[in-house]
């Protein structure tokens, strides 16, 4: 063989054994870059002074409890370097870091870097300026890294000292994780995301606590790893307002969208529903946000433990963008101590829609139906409800028909335990039946127990329906029953939904125990979207206006049909009619002609209530409607009028023309009708008839009469005002002002006097607030003289504009003149005018009319 040759053939092999390291890496696991799984060096930083880390080899020893240690010095910087000596290669998206020893870098003002070389070519670097409370594990333990978008076979930690003084950094050794895919999330069942059946890493740049000394985020990486019982625990001070979190990456997958993605977490405060808006769920894609969700948008899925006792559940929420990494940060207000939060797992779920059919009954559990739990809806309402709980709430959407969640409720008032279930998926049509498989307890001392249920339909978290008490029923004979002694509590929705909830109360004197088994739907008379199941029976809703002891005009049945024709009742009739709701509101229905009657006890309001239909054969086909009934308790309504009525004459109409009494046309044989006030006694109100009567002689003008309506039954009273409009002139003074000179021209150094007439010309005299006169000339520079009546005073003098007032009572007719002599001193060329302007100005002496308020008069000059 040529030298050449066997060169050749020991390079093929080389690189043979070589990229054999990497295809048979284990995939999603931590692999130590150690010698006891690969060829590896090390190298690190010499200085003056030689080698910067102290035994360094313990790197790549294989004994992972040995670190390399670095001395740190003020503003100091040292490297050391894990080579894989045989030149394997990871491939882009491995993840590439160190595990370092417990180092408060924020405190110290020092940082880490880790980057990645293939051969002496820098790929990659990320630098690490907070390790505040991120421990990986007991021992103080923590890791750095990141998840590389080059490949590379050379990983190199950088610590810079900062300003710290003295500081030991420790490195134990480099480690790897190769990604490959995990399997396909099944349907409608949670999955935990742990290594090795996924590349689940926990992505430290998102993982830590809000600042320093706010608590601490403790063995992280126990959420990857695949033990089950294993947990983080994020720890936040009391009396702080902090927020820690933990980010777990799937190196190895992309999520789609439309996943159901969670965590699976454990706090005491879960057992109220509140605590919810404390959680904030983050995903990523390739390190980049995607989604923020927290709060009434969180979901509960099936995996949790128990609500209560442990204060454990799922929390998640239905992402709308494909994403590989997810994040759970647990806020805390400083008034607020929340404790500590268990992490367990990131979970998800792949929700597929469930195919319904008519005529069919299901329970909603997985892995049947994509079903979670609202959080919001689900728990307590408030944590100051001791002995209180809502335990094993996940227990409603497995499919074990023996298990059940228990609400228990301490004797009181106001406590209540609630527990919500919704498909993410679906919309179930308006005319379906849900409800709960529930068992009280305490049913044989609570009497009726339904009195302290209410079911709740919601879609897309807006409330549709709630229905408590007597207008929930049984429909067991449709539903099969899961456990003994269990009821099917439930309603017939009349709106789409796509969640139902449970709420119990709690009794007065005794302790309230309610077992909740699941959820379920029957689509007997489901109606809408992909499901028309309505029967050859056909009730239609109806809505009636009904007065306290009254009765509807109409019957429930006159638009419900049977086969297409008009449905009957009675003996020789083609339907059955039976009330489902009302009774006890006071509304009933008449099974023999289907009229609603309304008792004379019942309270104002609107009241739904719901009844069947069914035909006489059997098996029976039944529909169900509602009747929305709005009562009118002897109510009565005036409304304000404007009448125009002459002096002398009684109007025409009748001030009830407008008015109701109980939403009727109010009439003087329903009502009392009187007079409350005039303010003028010649403008009256008719009591016997209604009408209004002005006397003769009355003064034109706008008169006010206050009447009140008061029921003849309950004595139940408004009132109203009637505007009374005298038509005519009403007596007012009117102000005028003139003006008249002596000549009709001047010259200079000649006087001119100037006279200003203000006149009362109306038929009222002045009120006596003051009358003022306004003079202003506009000419040459000159001198002036006034001369006052008697009562008369210079207001004030600006320039060449006079104000002059006085106080006195014009009587009609009356009048005063100003006398104002003006000189002329200037110098302006004959033909030059003079403006002597005057206004009585607004409101003098009461006067409401302006058009003769103003004067003016022009003077020409003359030559001397």
């Amino acid at each position: 063989m040529k030298r050449n040759d066997f060169f050749a053939l020991l390079c093929l092999i080389i690189s043979f054994l070589t990229n054999a390291q990497v295809a048979n890496a284990p995939c999603n696991n931590y692999l130590e870059w150690t010698s006891n799984t690969y060829s590896m060096s090390v190298v690190s930083q010499t200085g003056l002074f030689g080698d910067s880390w102290s035994n360094k080899n313990n790197l790549i020893d294989g004994n992972t409890g040995n670190a390399a240690s670095w001395s740190a010095i003020l503003l100091g910087s040292s490297w050391i370097e894990a080579r894989n000596a045989s030149g394997s290669v990871f491939p882009a998206g491995s993840y590439a870091g160190f595990v370092v020893g417990d180092l408060d870098l924020v405190s110290l003002g020092a940082s880490m870097k880790v980057a990645t070389y293939n051969g002496t070519t820098k790929q990659e670097e990320v630098n690490f300026s907070s390790l505040v409370s991120t421990i990986l594990d007991g021992g103080g333990k923590r890791k750095v890294g990141f998840v590389t978008t080059k490949a590379f076979n050379r990983i190199r930690l950088t610590v810079n000292a900062g300003l710290t003084l003295v500081f030991t950094a420790n490195a134990y050794y480099a480690e790897v994780v190769k990604p490959c895919a995990g399997a396909a999330l099944a349907c409608n069942t949670t999955t935990d995301i742990t290594r090795t059946n996924y590349g689940a890493i926990v992505e430290p740049s998102r993982t830590g606590m809000s600042g320093i000394s706010l608590g601490s985020v403790s063995n992280a990486d126990n959420v990857a790893n695949a033990n089950v019982s294993d947990f983080a625990t994020i720890t936040i001070n009391a009396g702080v307002a902090a927020s820690g979190s933990i980010s777990i990456r799937d190196i190895g997958d992309i999520f789609p969208a439309g996943t159901y993605a969670g965590f699976d977490v454990e706090n005491q405060s879960l057992i109220n529903a509140q605590f919810f808006n404390n959680i904030t769920l983050k995903s990523y894609k390739n390190g980049v946000l995607q989604e923020t969700v927290s709060g009434s948008n969180l979901l509960m899925g099936l995996g949790s433990d128990a609500i209560a006792s442990t204060g454990r559940s799922v929390v998640g929420f239905l992402t709308t963008k494909a994403f590989d990494e997810l994040q759970i940060t647990v806020n805390s207000l400083a008034t607020i101590n929340i404790g500590n939060t268990k992490v367990y797992k990131m979970i998800a779920m792949k929700p597929c829609q469930k195919t319904i059919s008519c005529n069919s009954s299901y329970y909603l559990t997985q892995p049947d139906f994509p079903v979670v739990l609202n959080s919001q809806r689900t728990g307590l309402g408030t944590l100051a409800c001791i002995g209180c709980s809502v335990n094993s709430a996940d227990n409603v959407i497995d499919n074990d028909p023996n298990n059940y969640s228990r609400i228990t409720l301490a004797a009181g008032v106001g406590n209540t335990g609630s527990i919500s279930v919704m498909d993410p998926t679906a919309t179930y049509p308006k005319g379906t039946y849900t409800g709960f498989t529930v068992k009280d307890r305490y049913f044989v001392y609570q009497g009726d127990f339904l009195e302290y249920i209410t079911i709740k339909t919601y879609l897309n978290g807006v409330l549709q329906e709630s229905k408590t008490s007597n207008e929930l029923f049984d429909l067991s004979f449709f539903i099969p029953i899961w456990g003994t002694g269990t009821k099917n509590v439930g309603f017939y929705t009349t709106k789409d939904f796509n969640e139902v909830q449970i709420q119990t109360g709690s009794i007065g004197s005794v302790v309230n125990v309610l077992d909740v088994y699941s959820a379920f739907i029957d689509t007997r008379s489901s109606n809408g979207g992909s499901l028309n199941c309505v029967q050859a029976i056909a009730a239609a809703d109806d809505s009636y206006t009904i007065n306290v002891g009254g009765t509807s005009n109409a019957s429930v049945i006159t638009n419900d049909t049977y086969q297409g024709n008009p449905a009957t009742l009675g003996s020789s009739g083609n339907v059955v009619l039976t009330q489902n709701s009302g009774q006890n509101n006071g509304i009933t229905i008449d099974p023999n002609t289907g009229l609603v009657t309304v008792s004379p006890n019942t309270a104002a309001g609107t009241y739904p209530v719901t009844y069947t239909i069914c035909n006489k054969v059997t098996p029976a086909s039944c529909d169900f409607a509602t009747v929305n009934v709005v009562v009118a308790v002897d109510s009565v309504n005036a409304q304000d009028d404007i009448l125009t009525v002459s002096a002398g004459t009684t109007s025409a109409q009748n001030v009830l023309l407008n008015d109701t009494v109980n939403g009727l046309q109010a009439l003087l044989s329903n009502l009392l009708l009187t007079q409350v006030s005039t303010d003028n006694p010649g403008v009256t109100l008719n009591t016997s008839n209604g009408t209004v009567s002005v006397a003769a002689g009355t003064l034109p003008g706008t008169y006010h009469i206050v009447y009140k309506d008061t029921t003849l039954l309950g004595g139940n009273s408004d009132t109203a005002t009637v505007t009374v409009i005298v038509p005519g002139i009403a007596p007012a003074p009117d102000m005028k002002v003139n003006i008249s000179a002596s000549s009709p021209q001047y010259s200079a150094g000649s006087p001119l006097d100037t006279f200003y007439t203000v006149s009362n010309v109306g038929n009222a005299p002045t009120n006596g607030s003051p009358v003022k006169l306004s003079v202003t000339i506009v000419a040459e520079q000159g001198d002036y003289i006034y001369t006052l009546p008697s009562g008369w005073n210079l207001e004030s003098h600006v320039g060449n504009t006079f104000v002059f007032t006085t106080n006195k009572i014009f009587n009609q007719g009356d009048s005063d003149t100003v006398i104002l002599n003006y000189t002329s001193t200037g110098t302006a060329q004959s033909g030059t005018p003079a403006l002597f302007n005057a206004s009585i100005l607004p409101a003098s002496g009461g006067d409401i009319n302006v058009l003769n308020n103003t004067a003016s008069e022009v003077i020409i000059k003359v030559a001397e």
